[in-house]
């Protein structure tokens, strides 16, 4: 098992260019931020209440992790392999996960506020009950994700993928939905006060909440969707 301290001596060694291997290391509770630990594999590690607070884990493999409470604010997550990890209930706002690849990941009740989703793959994630105000979600694949309940008013989702995904009570209040697919989405009791649907294209089966009329805005009604 790796100590902090042993992790802290690799970071510090003078050979940067070997990614250094923590893959299902144990190390909950531990004080990692701050730290280099970019294209590191981290994959399966246990990683719950851990502080990465503003590390480097760009590129880092970090699939079938544990990080469920982890404070993960303002990290660097760039490009990193997600796919599968449990980040239920961690503190990711701010972090920077562009173009990182989420797929089966479960954020939920996690706190994502003004954090950079942009390009990245999020499909079938769990972010039920999650807080993405104020979120840049533009471009993502959300397609068969669960957004139930969640926060995403002043969301960007510009662009992004949404078939399927369940956004029943979600928050999308001033949410910037231009160009959105929402194909066999199912918006039921969702609110969309002030949310912008320019070019969104939907379908006979998008489902919207009650006494919503999607005629009043200019979004496209697909007979084939993206």
């Amino acid at each position: 098992m790796k100590t902090e301290n042993s992790i802290q001596n690799t970071d510090n060694d003078s050979n940067k260019n070997q990614a250094l291997d923590l893959s299902g290391e144990t190390l909950m509770f531990t004080n990692l931020r701050y730290m280099n630990l970019a294209e590191a594999d981290l994959s399966e590690a246990k990683l719950s209440h851990a502080n990465l607070s503003h590390a480097n884990l760009s590129e880092a493999d970090l699939s079938q992790a544990n990080l469920t409470k982890a404070n993960l604010n303002g990290i660097d997550l760039s490009e990193a392999n997600l796919v599968g990890t449990n980040l239920s209930e961690a503190d990711l706002r701010s972090a920077n996960l562009s173009e990182a690849n989420l797929n089966g990941a479960n954020l939920s009740e996690a706190n994502l506020r003004e954090a950079d989703l942009s390009k990245a793959n999020l499909m079938g994630t769990n972010l039920h009950e999650a807080n993405l105000n104020e979120t840049d979600l533009s471009d993502t694949i959300l397609n068969g994700s669960d957004l139930s309940e969640a926060d995403l008013s002043q969301a960007n989702l510009s662009g992004a993928k949404l078939n399927w995904a369940d956004l029943k009570n979600a928050d999308l209040r001033e949410a910037d939905l231009s160009g959105a697919d929402l194909c066999w989405a199912d918006l039921r009791d969702a609110q969309l006060g002030g949310a912008d649907l320019d070019k969104a294209h939907y379908n006979p089966q998008t489902q919207w909440p009650e006494g919503f009329s999607i005629d009043t805005h200019e979004a496209i009604e697909a007979n084939v969707c993206r």
